[in-house]
């Protein structure tokens, strides 16, 4: 059997149905507005694509680095979370690039690589590398922070390939007055004005 809706309930109906009809039609032209907004977007040439990755690529492995070198005058260590590094200094790490970062007892290595995408093998990887010289010793004997000395290498060939870790000599006999020495990998180039 068929009961007749009352008064009260047609309203409620009513009212149900025109809400969701007026809902429905103010998404459309929302929906129409990011349309238009995402056609607007020039779109990017491969060539383009590649020089804008890089270019990103390289202003994110240059401020991760000073980012370590400064993380370690404070703290007396190295940041080891890729993405609080990213978190602290307001970087968006875009998709196009792999990040990582690895510390040991001499420094740390920030590692920004091609990811998985169609321009991979067009791209070039970066690792930038930060170390402390050698402590020195204060006249009471106690261990001062060292100078921190950086520099960021360039892989040499296109593709998803790790670049090498930089080179670090260091002199034997801590009383030595030689230089530590940073050098790119052979895979790898050093970038112009890094240290």
């Amino acid at each position: 059997m068929v009961q007749a809706l009352t008064n009260k309930q047609r309203w409620l109906t009513a009212t149900v149905a025109s809400l969701l009809l007026g809902t429905s039609l103010v998404a459309i032209p929302a929906q129409t507005q990011a349309e238009e907004k995402i056609e607007q977007q020039p779109v990017l040439s491969e060539k383009e694509q590649v020089k804008q990755a890089q270019a990103t690529a390289l202003e994110i492995i240059t401020k991760m680095t000073a980012a370590q070198r400064s993380y370690y005058q404070e703290n007396g260590e190295f940041e080891v979370v890729i993405d609080k590094i990213a978190e602290d200094h307001n970087l968006t790490l875009p998709s196009t690039f792999n990040y990582a970062v690895r510390t040991s007892f001499q420094g740390a290595y920030i590692y920004v690589q091609p990811s998985d995408n169609p321009i991979a093998n067009k791209l070039t990887g970066y690792v930038g590398g930060v170390f402390m010289k050698s402590p020195e010793k204060a006249k009471d004997n106690e261990t001062q922070k060292g100078e921190i000395v950086t520099i960021i290498c360039q892989t040499k060939e296109t593709g998803r390939r790790r670049p090498g870790d930089p080179k670090v000599a260091r002199p034997k006999d801590l009383s030595s007055s030689t230089e530590l020495s940073l050098s790119c990998a052979d895979s790898t180039v050093p970038v112009a004005n890094n240290r």
